[in-house]
């Protein structure tokens, strides 16, 4: 499963504490929960790329799906 369209179009991901927010819209936003503290995310192509606090990279396909860098 990937992102719906809305969420990659929009293209809008901020880190909340320990959650990253993935905007359809300016409203609306759905959240995911990275395996460490997150200090960065931003969309690559279409799934959003987080930064972890101790260096590691994840990559979320969707909203439960996600692999190491």
């Amino acid at each position: 499963m990937s992102w719906d369209k809305a969420y990659v179009n929009c293209g809008v991901a901020k880190v909340d504490g320990r959650i990253v927010r993935v905007y359809k819209d300016y409203a609306s936003y759905t959240t995911i929960c990275p395996p460490g503290k997150p200090v960065d995310a931003r969309w690559s192509g279409d799934g959003v790329v987080v930064t972890l606090e101790n260096g590691k990279v994840v990559k979320f396909s969707s909203q439960t799906n996600y692999r190491y860098f």
